[in-house]
């Protein structure tokens, strides 16, 4: 199968689980799907920052739907904390990105 189709598709997967997981509150165990993908379809090193970006969007996608509440908790975390709010969005954007990243590179290395 070309390369290619394997980006896709490991792409999409991400978003998928990380729209899943981030709805449920579990964004933090992005690591193990981005492992398994790391393993199976990373062909080259470039992929790893563009699927560690459409993990944040599965993030974003799944705070959408429930604004109120989850923005309006980071917020108050934000504020007892006393950073400014746009901060906590931020952080979790990075870590996502970073839990991602890390999880696609230990893959990849297990399968070299």
């Amino acid at each position: 199968m070309n390369d290619k189709y394997f980006n896709i598709y490991g792409i999409f997967i991400l978003i998928i689980t990380a729209f899943l997981l981030g709805y449920y509150g579990y964004w933090y165990l992005q690591i193990v799907p981005a492992i398994l993908i790391g393993y199976f379809m990373v062909r080259k090193i470039s992929y790893i920052v563009l699927a560690g970006v459409a993990s944040m969007l599965g993030i974003f996608i799944a705070l959408i739907p429930s604004y109120a509440t989850r923005i309006r908790g980071a917020s108050l975390a934000s504020s007892i904390a006393g950073i400014p709010f746009y901060l906590v969005i931020l952080l979790t954007f990075l870590i996502i990105f970073v839990i991602t990243i890390a999880g696609l590179l230990i893959g990849s290395s297990i399968n070299k």
